[in-house]
C-alpha cells in the first residue's frame, strides 16, 4: 500500500517525550514521534496520561504516566552512492 509522506520546508518535527509507570515498577521515559504537527505528539502524551490512570489500582503504588512535547529540525545531507553500499 503507498503513503504519502510529506515534511514542511523547514524541517520541523515533534515528538513526544513520555514517562510511565506501571504497577510494582520503576518509570521509565519513552520517546514517540517524530510527528509533522504538534497535535500528535501531544495526543500521544494525552493517550498514556488517559491509559495509565484508568485502573483501579492502589493509590500509592499504581500505574501513572505525564510527559511533554519536543521539538527539533531535520537536516538532510546529500550522500555519495558507493558510501550506501555494503561491501
Amino acid at each position: 500500500m503507498g503513503r504519502f509522506i510529506a515534511m514542511d520546508a523547514d524541517g520541523q518535527v515533534f515528538r513526544a517525550v513520555i514517562v510511565k509507570k506501571y504497577w510494582g515498577s520503576e518509570p521509565i521515559t519513552v520517546y514517540e514521534g517524530p510527528y509533522d504537527t504538534i497535535a500528535a505528539a501531544r495526543a500521544r502524551v494525552t493517550y498514556w496520561s488517559n491509559r495509565l490512570s484508568d485502573r483501579d489500582e492502589d493509590e500509592t503504588d499504581g500505574s501513572w504516566s505525564t510527559g511533554y512535547v519536543e521539538t527539533g529540525t531535520v537536516t538532510w545531507l546529500g550522500r555519495d552512492e558507493r558510501n550506501l553500499r555494503r561491501s
